[in-house]
């Protein structure tokens, strides 16, 4: 897009503008943001300053268009996101691939199914009110805190998902895609749990019977679970910092 022309790095790291109007772009593409929250999707995807052909163009040339459809690259403020999912379309369910920085906090409501791919760093926290909010990356959710008041959380990442905060269950459901013996979910800190459902899910991997699976692990454990919904017979043990299954 920078047409293959060198960079004149005096100019670069300038603030984007983005154009009146081009928020119309994503309009189709990420129908559940209101047209500022578009705005900042693009203003947060730009590309830098300082490229011939790009400064010149009041914002357009620098408008990435590829980039912006995967979701914000930043959160300036917090984000809240509703996804009508009988509104068909990217309301069913979309994915944000970019990586998230910056110190917002992200709200997902909405019957809505949105996952996040990326190596998130932002620094608000996370809160699940309803539908599903899904990590695909260790990092999806940022270096915040995670707030499960409703709704679900879909966990399904090569290896353990990384919570640099607290974990709060108060609500709703926590699904775990099991792939492996090794914990599922850790947590930096306190991980506390008032009611909710834990569910288990074994798609690529089936464990022996008599088996122990360590399945979250924190530095602080308090609470139970209401309810367990598993693929596979399992009987919760809770410890001081985590929680393993032990297969039936």
């Amino acid at each position: 897009m920078t047409y293959g022309l060198p960079q004149d790095e005096s100019k670069a790291g300038q603030d984007p503008i983005v154009p009146e109007g081009a928020e119309a772009l994503l309009a189709s593409r990420q129908p559940y943001l209101s047209a500022e929250q578009r705005r900042a999707v693009l203003y947060t995807t730009s590309i830098d300053s300082g490229y011939p052909l790009l400064d010149g163009t009041n914002g357009w040339g620098r408008l990435d268009l590829v980039t912006a459809a995967d979701g914000y690259g930043a959160f300036l403020g917090d984000v809240a996101v509703e996804m009508d999912a009988s509104q068909g379309g990217f309301n069913v369910q979309d994915w944000w691939r970019n990586d998230i920085s910056g110190e917002g906090m992200l709200t997902k409501t909405g019957s809505g199914h949105l996952s996040l791919t990326g190596e998130n760093t932002y620094t608000g926290g996370t809160l699940v009110q309803q539908g599903v909010l899904e990590a695909r990356s260790a990092a999806a959710f940022g270096e915040g805190d995670l707030y499960v008041e409703g709704g679900g959380v879909l966990v399904d990442v090569e290896g353990a998902l990384q919570l640099q905060g607290n974990l709060t269950i108060e609500g709703g459901t926590l699904d775990l895609q099991v792939e492996e013996q090794a914990a599922q979910v850790t947590i930096a800190d306190t991980l506390y749990i008032d009611g909710g459902e834990l569910k288990l899910g074994f798609s690529d991997f089936t464990p022996a019977s008599g088996s122990t699976l360590t399945l979250l692990t924190a530095s602080n454990l308090s609470g139970t679970f209401d309810s367990v919904d598993s693929e596979v017979a399992v009987e919760l043990v809770y410890n001081n910092n985590s929680i393993s299954a032990v297969v039936q």
